[in-house]
């Protein structure tokens, strides 16, 4: 069921309503016009969102930026600053300060506001673990968190977001549609598809390259068998093969490479196997560089286990003591549950019953990192001073007279970081330097 608080808060903060109390007819007419045009097709029509992209609104700006007051009025004068160049295009930064940034040195808080299922929450849950293993970012979940800066993911208003954290420490209202998707800048009319798919909604698997290899596999409780193209011979450069393993509505994909085994700069047959978050499981094989023996492996269809996290255990000690540097890391265990033979109803409804032979799976990761030591180093700095001394040259011969002399002095100072680091002067802190 939504929640009618949160509907609302999203519904107040939708568009620019706010900014058109301080915008003339002029103004609000020159912005409606920029999102109309932003909106038309290569052929120049106005593309019915509504119909075609239901995902996307036309009340917020490029269809899912919910714009704050002063945004939009950035927004109204970067327009007026650009009317004179109409093919100029307005850049997507809305952040101007860190008040709106959130702090990477801790977590950030999310949680659900019940508007959808199982299921859909570990989609998400997984592409914030993308996130996590490829930024700095990490994310814990609080679903008993009531006040402060956190994400709360939604589905009242599309697929739309503000920018950046709350400024006074509010919640941020994620809304996520089950349409959501990422258009193709080149091809508006279809979505821009992550690899292993295609289709104008990504609906498809990708087609084998190179080899008849790949699609869309149906997996029960016998195993089923999938393997590179040619095993147990080896494999050309340049052949591409996608698989997607589906299991029956309710149940996981356990995957189990056995056999040889040979990829590039890796050997030796993985022994754990694979589990899948939901009921599907994507394989993508890809010879990018050279041929080799490949792999083989079995898939089948499990029911999924009850079974919890336990608690966090302690952060171990950084590994480094200043420069930015420093990891520390604090891991968990899955714990089978107690009682086997409770029922429990999954996302569809259906009745799975825990037994002996149910694999030890619980979604998440069971280790986290976290950046830490990010104060600066004591090191040297050079510093100029100015010092009195005795004149050079022609003015030595002027008796009383001194000269200031500029001089480079080396002193104790706290502004060292680590390689690849520098140093934040505004948070006093080191940061990582993607530039």
């Amino acid at each position: 069921m939504k929640n009618e608080k949160v509907e609302k808060l999203v519904t107040e903060n939708s568009t620019t309503e706010k900014a058109k109390k301080n915008l003339t007819a002029e103004e609000m007419s020159e912005l409606k016009a920029w999102k109309e045009r932003r909106m038309n097709n290569d052929n120049n029509k106005l593309v019915n969102l509504k119909k075609e992209w239901p995902e996307e609104n036309r009340q917020h700006f490029e269809g899912d930026i919910i714009l704050n007051e002063k945004q939009a009025n950035k927004l109204v004068e970067n327009i007026k600053n650009n009317k004179n160049n109409q093919h100029k295009r307005i850049k997507r930064k809305f952040i101007g300060s860190n008040i709106r940034r959130w702090d990477s040195t801790k977590p950030i808080i999310y949680s659900f506001d019940g508007s959808h299922t199982l299921r859909e929450q570990r989609v998400i849950e997984l592409a914030l673990e993308h996130w996590h293993n490829i930024t700095c970012l990490n994310f814990e979940r609080k679903d008993d968190e009531p006040k402060g800066s956190r994400i709360v993911f939604t589905d009242v208003d599309g697929c739309a977001s503000n920018v950046g954290r709350h400024p006074l420490g509010e919640p941020q209202f994620v809304s996520l549609a089950p349409e959501c998707g990422y258009t193709d800048p080149r091809h508006c009319e279809r979505c821009r598809c992550p690899d292993g798919f295609t289709g104008a909604v990504c609906e498809q698997v990708m087609p084998g390259y190179g080899a008849e290899c790949g699609g869309r596999i149906e997996v029960g409780q016998s195993w089923t068998k999938i393997s590179s193209p040619n095993y147990p011979g080896e494999f050309r450069e340049g052949q591409e093969c996608s698989w997607l393993l589906v299991a029956p509505v309710g149940q996981r994909v356990q995957l189990q490479f056995f056999g040889e085994f040979e990829i590039y700069c890796c050997y030796g047959t993985p022994t754990s196997p694979v589990h899948s978050a939901t009921n599907d499981l994507l394989v993508l094989f890809r010879s990018f560089y050279r041929g080799g023996r490949g792999f083989q492996a079995k898939a089948k269809a499990i029911n999924p286990s009850r079974n919890q996290w336990s608690e966090w255990g302690e952060w171990t000690e950084c590994s480094a003591t200043c420069g930015g540097c420093g990891l520390k890391r604090r891991s968990r265990k899955c714990l089978k549950e107690i009682n086997n033979t409770k029922t429990n109803n999954d996302e569809n409804g259906q009745n799975n019953t825990g037994n002996e032979d149910d694999e030890l799976i619980c979604l998440g990761v069971d280790t986290e990192t976290q950046v830490c030591a990010r104060e600066p180093c004591p090191g040297l700095c050079s510093k100029p001073i100015s010092e009195e001394g005795e004149c050079q040259g022609l003015l030595s011969l002027l008796k009383g007279i001194r000269c200031q002399k500029q001089k480079i002095i080396q002193e104790e100072c706290h502004q060292t970081c680590c390689s690849g680091f520098v140093l934040n002067k505004e948070l006093g802190i080191c940061v990582e330097n993607n530039f």
